[in-house]
């Protein structure tokens, strides 16, 4: 439906992410306090069940497709053995297990540099603030400079600002901040996804690229809260996890920005080219290879003269004369 304003249009559908963080992190402490850890975890998931039955309910506006038989699906490995593409995947996966950190330890954190319980729990809900806000700008930047562009910038940011939170993090203000700054940095790149995957490949691809993309960003979300919570077992800060986090996500952003569409020749050019790898083709040019070494010597003996020829013909009769 949205093609020239894919970014603007996720950003707006994703919106609703943020605005969760935002509520449940001032809701469940007090659900907790009063129903228990197991009541509230119950709760959640029924609401949670609620609302997958809100989205298996969405459908397709009508008139929004194009009429006729519906492309043939790529196969898996058409959709990801292009280079730039799995440059793209690459890129996604190394900044997962960046992401995913602010959003488990940014209170802990806090709780860490001596902010109050309530301070460090305030940090956790600007952190659904701005991914709430701060996505809608950015995906309207993606739109009008390149979701490829705007998804690597998204993710520098956040891999400096996490890199360098252990210097300035003490500051209050600053660590606050920073909770605005990175919830809109994550909320973007969640809402950059998709129309980054649309720029990079085909719409053909499209439904398997994302999957994969969405797959590893799993493997991410998974691993890279586990890798900090070892650091901070092993060092007994959490600034060590901030700084991995920061470097997984500059070089994330850092590889995105390598993932440049793949260029595509002239028609005029395409035509040249598919004539010169034909077979007659082929076959045409090894006449104009050079030749054998059998050939070689039969020119050579060809252009001899006829008592040259004698000569090497009857080397005994040469030495009596």
């Amino acid at each position: 439906i949205f093609k020239k304003r894919r970014g603007i249009a996720s950003g707006v559908a994703t919106t609703g992410s943020g605005v969760g963080t935002s509520i449940f992190s001032s809701v469940i402490p007090g659900i907790v306090d009063r129903v228990g850890v197991w009541s509230a975890m119950q709760m959640l998931a029924g609401f949670c069940f609620c609302i997958s039955i809100a989205g298996s309910l969405l459908f397709t506006i009508p008139g929004s497709q194009k009429a006729g038989p519906p492309p043939p699906p790529a196969g898996w490995r058409d959709s990801l053995t292009q280079q730039h593409v799995k440059r793209a995947l690459i890129g996604t996966t190394l900044a997962s297990f960046g992401l995913w950190m602010p959003t488990v330890y940014l209170a802990r954190y806090g709780a860490d540099l001596g902010f109050t319980e309530e301070e460090a729990r305030r940090v956790v809900t600007m952190f659904g603030v701005g991914s709430m806000v701060v996505r809608l700008p950015v995906t309207y930047m993606g739109d009008v400079a390149g979701q490829r562009r705007v998804t690597s910038l998204v993710m520098v940011v956040f891999g400096v600002t996490t890199l360098l939170l252990p210097l300035y993090g003490e500051v209050y203000a600053l660590f606050l901040a920073y909770g605005v700054l990175v919830g809109g940095m994550v909320g973007s790149f969640m809402a950059l996804l998709g129309p980054l995957m649309a720029e990079l490949v085909e719409l053909t691809y499209m439904p398997k690229v994302t999957t994969t993309s969405f797959t590893l960003l799993g493997l991410g979300f998974a691993g890279g809260p586990a890798i900090g919570g070892a650091i901070y077992d092993t060092t007994g800060s959490f600034a060590g996890s901030f700084v991995f986090a920061g470097v997984m996500g500059v070089l994330g952003g850092v590889t995105i920005l390598a993932s440049n569409r793949r260029f595509t020749l002239p028609r005029c050019l395409k035509g040249g080219m598919l004539a010169a790898a034909s077979p007659s083709s082929r076959s045409g040019s090894l006449t104009h290879a050079a030749p054998p070494r059998e050939s070689r010597e039969m020119a050579r003996a060809a252009s001899m003269s006829r008592g040259e020829q004698q000569l090497l013909a009857s080397p005994g009769q040469s030495d009596s004369t």
